[in-house]
């Protein structure tokens, strides 16, 4: 049958389309239905334009310091629109490279909104698509504001990532919300562009899924540059008006006010979740909104597995994936695989490898693993003595 294939993955980002083409590769024949660009939110309004606009402030930045390394670049004009475009242009190209992928893998990429049916089916327009195998949901996280206090995306004076990434030009001023990875990206690249910058973060220091040294030095170089830093903060209320925004903020026991050309929400994402049919087909979810998933990512319905930032292992311990979604969980895996692991891949930011499992900067210190700043680079891996060792850059995995 025409629309019938072995594995039908409901979204095309990172998870989507890396597991199409390993189920290609597989011999299954696959199909990926996708409503956007092909890439996902990495790709097309993530990891991929923020880093080449990282890239420009870079740029920006060491022009502007070019003096104190003997060249004189004279006085540096930024040009945020400029940036964008190249962006742009960066990103559109990984699309069409994971679109090559597609045909190489002779993988069927079906355009629209796909809802999920009983059966193993899924529904896009009138047609309908049935696996015989497997569905597998990839249907990602979208951004999300804070309604609750007057914080609702706008797309004008409060904003998301995704509209920050095509704007014209850099506000006069930005309140970023959230100083987690995001909201620090973009504070980095608006300040190189010229903006005013304050970043609020309501836990007691900023990224605090990192590295509490690599954080403290950050804040220092931040405050260098002229970004506002207020950790520990709480955002009360906010008043929206047609060209600013007034946030009234707690912090450390004293009230001050914020006020902002433009708002940048990055506290956090919602799972794309809802509208996909996982009740019709008796999918469930955790208290959370996430979709419950076993040790090998199947949903509560036989044969409909998901996988990135919609699933949650019920009773198993987590791990984030590559782009910063959390995702699959530790599955069991081959002793030859755990080894390999262990001795050839290098930990992920914030990351350190003990024998037993990753654990994260700020957990060391509370296992009394002190793990100086300097130490933590790739190859940095704490020893049985909880000291730090420089392994070499290939272990051989007999």
């Amino acid at each position: 049958m025409a629309n019938q294939f072995d594995v039908i993955i409901l979204g095309g980002g990172p998870a989507g389309y890396v597991a199409a083409i390993r189920s290609a590769q597989l011999g299954l024949s696959t199909a990926v239905i996708e409503q956007e660009k092909l890439g996902g939110v990495c790709v097309n309004i993530g990891c991929i334009p923020t880093k080449a606009l990282l890239h420009s402030a870079y740029i920006a930045n060491l022009l502007k310091e070019s003096k104190d390394f003997g060249v004189d670049a004279g006085s540096v004009k930024t040009d945020y629109g400029v940036a964008m475009k190249r962006s742009r242009r960066v990103s559109d190209q990984n699309s069409k490279g994971v679109e090559f992928l597609m045909k190489k893998n002779k993988i069927t990429v079906v355009k629209g909104t796909g809802t999920l049916q009983p059966g193993k089916k899924v529904k896009v327009g009138s047609d309908v698509y049935e696996a015989t195998k497997a569905v597998i949901i990839a249907t990602g996280s979208r951004v999300k504001g804070i309604p609750q206090i007057g914080l609702d995306i706008n797309k004008t004076t409060v904003i998301s990532s995704d509209e920050a990434l095509f704007l014209e030009s850099t506000p006069k001023s930005l309140a970023i919300v959230g100083a987690g990875a995001v909201g620090m990206e973009f504070a980095d690249i608006f300040n190189a562009f010229g903006a005013k910058v304050t970043l609020i973060e309501a836990l007691p220091r900023i990224l605090p899924l990192e590295d509490a040294d690599a954080a403290a030095e950050l804040v220092k170089v931040y405050k260098k540059r002229g970004i506002d830093v207020i950790a520990g903060a709480k955002v009360t209320q906010a008043k929206v008006g047609k060209d600013k925004v007034t946030l009234d903020v707690e912090a450390g026991g004293a009230k001050q006010q914020v006020e902002a050309a433009v708002v940048l929400m990055a506290a956090g994402r919602a799972v794309n979740t809802e509208n996909i049919g996982l009740k019709e087909t008796g999918i469930q979810l955790t208290d959370r909104g996430f979709i419950k998933v076993d040790q090998n990512l199947q949903t509560t319905a036989p044969g409909y597995y998901a996988i990135a930032a919609d699933a949650r292992p019920q009773g198993q311990p987590r791990r984030r994936a590559r782009c910063g979604a959390p995702g699959r969980p530790e599955a069991p895996r081959h002793p030859l695989r755990q080894r390999a692991e262990r001795h050839l891949l290098p930990p992920r930011s914030g990351e350190h490898r003990t024998h037993g499992r990753p654990v994260q900067g700020e957990e060391a210190r509370l296992r009394r693993r002190q793990v100086p700043l300097l130490g933590q680079r790739t190859g940095a891996w704490i020893g049985r003595d909880g000291g730090v060792r420089q392994d070499p850059a290939r272990q051989e995995v007999r």
